[in-house]
């Protein structure tokens, strides 16, 4: 059996209704908990999204318009490369929406106790080449360097700034294509690190 949105009908009694009426239900029920949460008893998460499927839009891929009523529309869209990317169309602009990685710069920040001469990994190796920018702070004081970062073939860090005191200054270095940051002082210092990475390839 399949969905029949005319069942029930006038002419059909109560005793003909529950199989073709089972299916129904059952058919809408599997189409909505694919991505929804469906409680069979009402509850706080009654149809909240659990994810959303998406196919690729047919030729025109970019929305001609939109429908009265509708602010944007949010689909799914098939690159030149043959992936299948997220977009936004608000009726005016229409842009992609992933992968961010590629489209944007990439923002990573963070912060650890790092022991006397001893070095963790700031940013592990992305799988791809990037040139950016980085600071290496200690945490409370306005002792860094600043740095150009390369990472493409071999990889290359430049010192564009610094300020010192008393506090020895953190440092950047690669071990292999994972960037470092070391405490040079001479006691445990919280290191902090600020990166703008551009991707390359």
């Amino acid at each position: 059996m399949t969905f029949n949105a005319n069942v029930p009908n006038a002419g059909q009694s109560p005793g003909l209704f529950p199989p073709q009426n089972n299916t129904n239900f059952g058919r809408l029920k599997t189409i909505i908990e694919t991505d929804h949460v469906f409680n069979d008893t009402a509850a706080d998460t009654d149809g909240v999204h659990k994810q959303m499927t998406m196919v690729a839009r047919d030729s025109p891929t970019t929305p001609p318009g939109l429908p009265t009523g509708i602010n944007g529309i949010l689909y799914s869209w098939v690159d030149g490369d043959g992936k299948a990317q997220m977009r936004w169309f608000n009726g005016d602009t229409d842009v992609q929406m992933t992968p961010p990685d590629i489209l944007s710069p990439i923002r990573v920040v963070g912060s650890q106790s790092v022991t006397a001469g001893n070095t963790v990994t700031a940013y592990s190796n992305p799988g791809f080449t990037y040139a950016g920018t980085g600071w290496a702070l200690i945490s409370g004081n306005n002792i860094f360097r600043f740095y150009s970062i390369l990472r493409s073939g071999s990889n290359d860090l430049n010192e564009i700034d610094s300020n010192s005191g008393v506090i020895s200054r953190p440092t950047f270095s690669f071990s292999g294509s994972n960037l470092q940051i070391t405490n040079n002082d001479g006691s445990t210092r919280t290191l902090r690190w600020s990166l703008i990475i551009n991707r390359l390839t």
